[in-house]
């Protein structure tokens, strides 16, 4: 992720077999967190298993999904 931090990207999230991790910019270094500061209102433990759920409908179904969930928190 160096060139991420380089640019400044102030949050990554990573999604990988079930599990997503959210990554901080903190003096030049990605670090871990339990919750994102773009969307600190967002119950983000709930998205792998929404994800996961909707993973047989497709790429587009899981977008459209997500996308809806969201909206419900703003």
């Amino acid at each position: 992720m160096p060139i991420y931090s380089r640019l400044g990207v102030p949050e990554i999230w990573c999604y990988d077999s079930g599990k997503l991790t959210i990554y901080l910019l903190q003096e030049g270094e990605y670090v871990e967190q339990a919750k994102s500061r773009v969307f600190p209102e967002l119950p983000i433990q709930e998205l792998p298993s929404l994800i996961e759920r909707h993973r047989a409908d497709g790429r587009r179904a899981i977008r459209r999904t997500v996308r809806d969930w969201a909206r419900n928190y703003f």
